[in-house]
């Protein structure tokens, strides 16, 4: 597993290890540091540069508790292991450059990364030098049958892009049977990432419904519930573009329309709203 090497040293400050989650970060500014020029003088320097900034973003936000530079799905050292995908898929940088980025990063003339042995014993997906799925079949990191998105890329999508959702700790069960099927039927991951930004702009997942309820990502990858999400059901609508059961009710009874005209668009505190469909 990849590591961000003295993490605490370098990349926190009195004021930093205060904050739970924080939305930037410290770095040294030395440009006359060695290890610094001799990543500048490589062919492609600033981009590797690019990919570790990148990298110090994915650590900074995890909790303090745990902050320490692993690049894992939970930020800890029993975590599963990022690797070039899992990266690429958050950060949105090539997977070949991530991967280069890495070799020179983790390399003792620049050192910024360390490489540390897994020690966890679970097949872990897309890291290392030999990369494996995360059913631990050989298939160059992409995932399910050699092809498309795997169990972690989605799992590191979501924490990326839905952070103030429920996170997942690990993958079991009916959970990870759900998962493999959610990703078979829609293996592409820009699929992944279009859903759960979807997620991230509605108000009626992140809790502001009548019961402060918010989506996780159990319920976020069962059948029924993601062909809501996408058909649009938790949308934020202004309330222009809304109306009441009471007015749906009304307006079907005076023959206005038909209840098959409109569909559900979430709840509010009355109960649930309908646009249009």
């Amino acid at each position: 597993m990849y590591r961000i090497k003295n993490w605490d040293k370098h990349y926190e400050t009195a004021k930093s290890r205060d904050i739970n989650k924080t939305s930037w970060i410290p770095i040294p500014n030395d440009q006359s540091n060695l290890k610094y020029i001799r990543l500048m003088g490589q062919k492609d320097g600033a981009t590797y540069f690019g990919v570790f900034i990148a990298l110090l973003q994915i650590c900074s936000r995890q909790p303090k508790d745990i902050r320490d530079g692993y690049l894992t799905d939970d930020g800890t050292a029993l975590g599963i292991p990022y690797g070039y995908h899992d990266i690429s898929a958050i950060t949105r940088i090539d997977t070949k450059v991530v991967q280069s980025a890495l070799k020179s990063l983790v390399n003792d003339e620049i050192g910024w990364i360390t490489e540390e042995k897994d020690t966890t014993g679970i097949p872990q997906g897309h890291h290392g030098t030999h990369e494996v799925s995360v059913e631990g079949k050989g298939t160059e990191g992409k995932g399910i049958e050699g092809k498309g998105t795997s169990k972690a890329e989605v799992v590191a999508l979501f924490k990326s892009i839905c952070p103030n959702l429920s996170q997942p700790r690990g993958l079991a069960g009916k959970r990870k049977i759900q998962l493999e099927a959610r990703i078979k039927e829609n293996p592409e991951t820009i699929f992944w990432q279009d859903y759960f930004a979807t997620v991230s702009k509605s108000a009626f997942l992140h809790g502001e419904n009548d019961r402060s309820w918010k989506a996780d990502f159990g319920w976020l990858i069962k059948p029924d519930n993601m062909n809501k999400v996408l058909e649009g059901n938790y949308t934020n609508h202004t309330p222009n573009n809304t109306i009441s059961q009471a007015e749906l009710t009304d307006m079907i009874r005076n023959g206005e329309c038909e209840r098959d005209d409109y569909k559900q668009a979430g709840e509010d505190s009355k109960g649930y709203r309908y646009v249009h469909a």
